[in-house]
C-alpha cells in the first residue's frame, strides 16, 4: 500500500515518538483496531508503506482505514493497561477478541457480606472490589457440577435472609435439617465458625485440598470420640465425596506446583487456546477461548488471551506456561503488568524440554479436540465463517458475503401478508437489523409481487443507517420468480447497487427441508448433493415446493468470471465437497431459510390478530374506526373487553349507552346463563 494512495492525510510527521496507544477508524468514526506502541510513529509507519509485513486481517483493516487517533502514555506498561480497557470499551472488529470467555459463568462468594453465601454469576461484578471472590470461568455444565459438589462437601448459607438483622425471626429451612447449613439464622452457630466453613470453600475452589482433607479426617475422629455418631457420618460422607473428586483429578507434576498452563491448536477458521489449572500438582479445572483463525501469530493470541482473562481472573498462579509469546520487549512487559496485578512475581515461560513440554503438549490436545467439537458440532463463530466464505465459493463471489439479508412472505389465503428481512452478519444472526414489512400494493397471494415490494422499500433506504449497509448477498425464500423479483427491485432503485449484490432463491425438496440455492439464471445448486450448480431448472413444482415460480428462468444479471455471480454462471464440475463442509454449507443456508419464514411468520400473526379485532368490532353496528380506538384505548385487549360489564363499556368517552348495550350483547347474548 502506498502511502501516497491513502484515502485521507494520516500526517504521521505530527505523531510522536513515545509509547501510547493508537485507535484505528473507518470513515463512519468506528473503532477498526486499537494498538499499543514503544513508539507511535514508528508503529504506525510500518502499517503505511507500500508493501506493509503484517497478517491479511491487518491488511484488510489498513484499507478501511479513514481516521486515526493516539493517545500518549508514560510506559509501555500504561500502554498496556490503556490498551486493554480501550478494547474491552471497543470490542474493535480486527482485534483479537476471545468472545467466548465471557459467556461463562463464575462462583460467586460473597465475603463482602457479613454471612457470605456461594452463588452462580455470570460475569464478575463491582462487588469484586469490595472483597467478594469470583472463580471460574466455568465451561459447559461443570459449574453446576462444581456447585453439587460444594453443597455435599461444606454446609453453607443458601437463603436471602439478610444476617445478623434476620436471626431467629424464621424456622430454619430444610438444608439446616439435613445437614447441609450451619444454621446461621438461628444463631447456632457463631460468625466466626461460619467464616471458617466459608473460607475452606475458597481454599478448595483453588485446588488447595490437601489440608482441607485433614481437617475433614480431624472432625470426624473427634465427634466419633465424643460419641456424636451423627455428626461423625456427615464428615465421613464429605470425606468419601471428596476423595472421590481427588480421583478424578490428575496428579501431573510435583505436589507442591501450582501453575495455569494454555496451549495452542487451529483449523484455519478459528484458533483454540486451551487453559488447564495446575493446583498442588493436579489439574483441577480448565477453559477453552476461541478466536478466529486469520493468521495471527501463537504469540500474539496468546498476549491477547493474557491480557484479556488476567485483567479480571480471580487469582494469578506463580507461574504461567504459554506455547508461544509475542517479540521482546513486549514479553517482558506482560510480566510486569500480570506480577504488579497479583502483588507478587509472575513467571510466564515457554517450555522447551522436561515434563513441562509435557503438560503444553497435554494442554495442546486438549485444545484441538475443543476445536474438533466446537467445529462439528457446536457450529461456533469459526464454523458460521467458514461456512460464508464456502457459501460464497459455490456461489462464486469475488469474497465471502460477510452480510446476508434473507426475504420472505407470509400470509393465509392471502389474507394479511407480511413480509421478513433477517440479517446475517458473518454467519451469525444479527438480531438488530431484522425488519418486518406490511405488503400493501401486492395481489393476495401473489408472492412474488410482495418481495418485489418488500426489496423495494428496504433498496430504497440504503442510505438510511437504520437499515444498516449494502448487503453482499440478498436470499429469498422461493425460486427463479423470487430472484428475479429480487433483481427488478434492485435494477429499479438502485441500478448502480445492483451489479454488486448477489441474489439467489433458498428452496426445499418434497419432504420441506432445505434443498439448495436457485441461481438467477435458474439452475439449482444442490447442497444435498455435492454443492455444484446443475443443468436442473426450477420449475413450478420440483426444489421449489408448492409455491414455486412460473415466471422467467433465463439470466438477467451479470453471471460473467466478474460479476456478482461470477463461476456460478458457468458449468463447472462437482468439485467433491467433504461431508462436514456440505452440511455447515446446508445449516448455514437452513438457519437462514427458517428464520426468515419464523420472523415472517411472527409479524404475519401479529397483523392478523390485530384485523380480526378491528373486523370483530367495527361490524357491530354503531362501531366505527374511532369508537375502536376509544374502547382499546380504554379496555387495552379484546379479551378484557369481554369480560367489561354494561357499566364499564358506557362510561367510556364517546360511547353512546344503546352502542354500548349491543358491545355488550355481542359479547355476552340475552338469555346466556
Amino acid at each position: 500500500m502506498n502511502p501516497e494512495a491513502m484515502p485521507f492525510d494520516a500526517r504521521l510527521d505530527l505523531v510522536p515518538e513515545k509509547p501510547g496507544v493508537y485507535l484505528m477508524k473507518d470513515a463512519g468514526g468506528t473503532v477498526l483496531y486499537v494498538g499499543k506502541a514503544v513508539s507511535l510513529r514508528s508503529r504506525l509507519r510500518s502499517y503505511f508503506v507500500p508493501n506493509p509485513r503484517v497478517t491479511p486481517r491487518i491488511l484488510a483493516m489498513i484499507q478501511r482505514v479513514r481516521d486515526l487517533e493516539t493517545l500518549v502514555c508514560g510506559t509501555e506498561l500504561e500502554a498496556l493497561i490503556l490498551e486493554c480497557n480501550l478494547i474491552k470499551r471497543y470490542q474493535p472488529r480486527y482485534n483479537i477478541l476471545l468472545r467466548d470467555d465471557k459467556e461463562y459463568p463464575y462462583i460467586r462468594v460473597t465475603l463482602n457480606e457479613a454471612y457470605p453465601r456461594v452463588l452462580k454469576a455470570f460475569h464478575i461484578g463491582p462487588d469484586a472490589a469490595e472483597g467478594a471472590r469470583y472463580y471460574g470461568p466455568y465451561p459447559g455444565g461443570t459449574l453446576r457440577d462444581a456447585l453439587e459438589t460444594l453443597k455435599r462437601l461444606f454446609p453453607m448459607k443458601t437463603c436471602r435472609r439478610v444476617l445478623p438483622r434476620d436471626i431467629g425471626k424464621e424456622r430454619p429451612c430444610l438444608n439446616y435439617h439435613i445437614g447441609r447449613c450451619l444454621g446461621p439464622c438461628q444463631g447456632s452457630v457463631s460468625r466466626d465458625a461460619y467464616l471458617e466453613s466459608i473460607h475452606a470453600i475458597c481454599r478448595f475452589l483453588e485446588g488447595r485440598t490437601a489440608g482441607l482433607r485433614e481437617d475433614l479426617a480431624r472432625r470426624m475422629r473427634e465427634a466419633s470420640d465424643a460419641m456424636a455418631y451423627e455428626q461423625a457420618a456427615l464428615f465421613r460422607d464429605r470425606l468419601a465425596s471428596l476423595d472421590r473428586l481427588l480421583e478424578r483429578q490428575s496428579a501431573v507434576t510435583r505436589r507442591d506446583r501450582d501453575c495455569d498452563v494454555f496451549g495452542f491448536g487451529r483449523n484455519g477458521a478459528e484458533a483454540c487456546l486451551m487453559r488447564l489449572e495446575v493446583r498442588e500438582g493436579r489439574i483441577v479445572g480448565h477453559g477453552a477461548f476461541f478466536v478466529e483463525d486469520e493468521g495471527s501469530d501463537p504469540g500474539d493470541i496468546a498476549a491477547a488471551l493474557l491480557v484479556q482473562y488476567y485483567a479480571s481472573a480471580p487469582r494469578i498462579p506463580p507461574e504461567i506456561l504459554v506455547p508461544a509469546l509475542p517479540e521482546a520487549p513486549e514479553d517482558a512487559t506482560l510480566a510486569s503488568w500480570l506480577s504488579d496485578r497479583a502483588d507478587t512475581r509472575i513467571r510466564i515461560r515457554v517450555p522447551r524440554r522436561g515434563p513441562d513440554t509435557d503438560l503444553l503438549k497435554m494442554a495442546e490436545n486438549n485444545a484441538r479436540e475443543a476445536l474438533t467439537r466446537r467445529t462439528l458440532l457446536s457450529g461456533g463463530e469459526g464454523a458460521s465463517r467458514m461456512a460464508v466464505e464456502e457459501l460464497g465459493r459455490r456461489l462464486g463471489l469475488l469474497r465471502a458475503p460477510a452480510r446476508i439479508e434473507a426475504y420472505d412472505i407470509a400470509h393465509v389465503a392471502g389474507d394479511s401478508p407480511a413480509a421478513s428481512m433477517v440479517v446475517f452478519q458473518d454467519g451469525r444472526p444479527l438480531r438488530s437489523g431484522y425488519r418486518t414489512f406490511r405488503v400493501r400494493e401486492a395481489g393476495a397471494g401473489d408472492d412474488p409481487a410482495s418481495i418485489h415490494e418488500a426489496v423495494l422499500r428496504r433498496i430504497r433506504r440504503l442510505s438510511d443507517p437504520e437499515f444498516g449497509p449494502v448487503p453482499d448477498l440478498v436470499l429469498v425464500d422461493g425460486g427463479p420468480a423470487q430472484v428475479q423479483a429480487v433483481l427488478k427491485a434492485l435494477e429499479g432503485a438502485a441500478p448502480e447497487t445492483a451489479a454488486s449484490v448477489a441474489v439467489a432463491g433458498m428452496v426445499k425438496d418434497a419432504r420441506h427441508r432445505t434443498r439448495g440455492l436457485v441461481l438467477p439464471d435458474g439452475r439449482l445448486l444442490d447442497l444435498r448433493r455435492g454443492g455444484s450448480p446443475d443443468a436442473e431448472k426450477a420449475g413450478p413444482t420440483g426444489p421449489t415446493g408448492p409455491t414455486g415460480p412460473t415466471g422467467p428462468t433465463g439470466p438477467t444479471g451479470p453471471t460473467g468470471p466478474t460479476g456478482p455471480m461470477g463461476a456460478a454462471g458457468t458449468d463447472e464440475p462437482d468439485d467433491g465437497l467433504d461431508r462436514e463442509t456440505r452440511l455447515r454449507l446446508l445449516r448455514l443456508v437452513t438457519a437462514i431459510q427458517e428464520e426468515a419464514h419464523r420472523f415472517a411468520g411472527r409479524y404475519h400473526s401479529r397483523l392478523r390478530t390485530a384485523r380480526h379485532l378491528r373486523y370483530s368490532l367495527e361490524d357491530i353496528p354503531g362501531v366505527g374506526p374511532s369508537r375502536r380506538k376509544r374502547l382499546l384505548s380504554r379496555f387495552g385487549t379484546l379479551k378484557a373487553l369481554s369480560e367489561a360489564p354494561l357499566e364499564a363499556i358506557a362510561s367510556t368517552p364517546g360511547i353512546p349507552g344503546p352502542v354500548a348495550e349491543r358491545i355488550h350483547n355481542r359479547f355476552h347474548p340475552p338469555g346466556e346463563d
